[in-house]
């Protein structure tokens, strides 16, 4: 059987022929596969999109008391091993766009700023320069009380240390469970909590 491509049907049926061979270089059509350059070409990380790395541990101290100490920035350097020392803060409340610096193991001291506060439950902070974002949230449910701590960090010097990260988020995340756990069997008064939300 002749093909015909004067009719319209066989004129169609290549079309869908040829749509189905993927295009070679300079616009061609080619059978062959993807060269390893090309797949890493269309699987390049885009670094601009911010990279969220997170851990939840579950507590069984009251949520006040986690509050608490989560918003005691003065004695973060006490409990938290991610954190040598803090300098610039004056203590007191939390309040807006509030600013210190952090000093953390091997990294260069850092100035972060209060971007938002929602008591008992979140606590928003950025670094100055914008890269990096620290979210900890005390999530409460009726089965189940936990504590997340996340981090957004853009570039691609934050891919690269994602398994540091997500180390240091769960070391904090365990000191912090034992502090407040170990807190409160010796605190008898009801811990202070902020009951206003600040939005940067």
């Amino acid at each position: 059987m002749r093909f015909d491509a004067s009719k319209p049907a066989c004129l169609d049926f290549a079309r869908l022929c040829l749509s189905c061979v993927p295009r070679g270089s300079r616009g061609r059509r080619s059978c062959y596969p993807k060269t390893s350059l090309e797949r890493q070409r269309n699987c390049r990380i885009d670094t601009r999109k911010p990279m969220q790395i997170s851990h939840s541990t579950l507590f069984s101290a009251p949520t006040g008391i986690v509050w608490r100490v989560t918003a005691d920035v003065a004695q973060w350097p006490e409990w938290s091993p991610t954190i040598t020392s803090i300098s610039g803060w004056g203590g007191g409340d939390l309040f807006q766009d509030a600013q210190f610096d952090l000093k953390q193991p091997f990294q260069r001291r850092r100035s972060w700023v209060l971007s938002h506060c929602a008591a008992p439950h979140l606590l928003s902070l950025r670094t100055a320069e914008g890269d990096m974002t620290a979210l900890h949230e005390i999530i409460v449910t009726e089965s189940v009380r936990c504590n997340r701590l996340s981090l957004q960090v853009s570039g691609l010097l934050g891919r690269l240390a994602r398994p540091f990260i997500s180390l240091a988020l769960q070391k904090e995340n365990a000191a912090l469970k034992s502090r407040c756990e170990s807190a409160a069997a010796t605190w008898i008064f009801p811990p202070r909590v902020l009951h206003t939300e600040i939005t940067q």
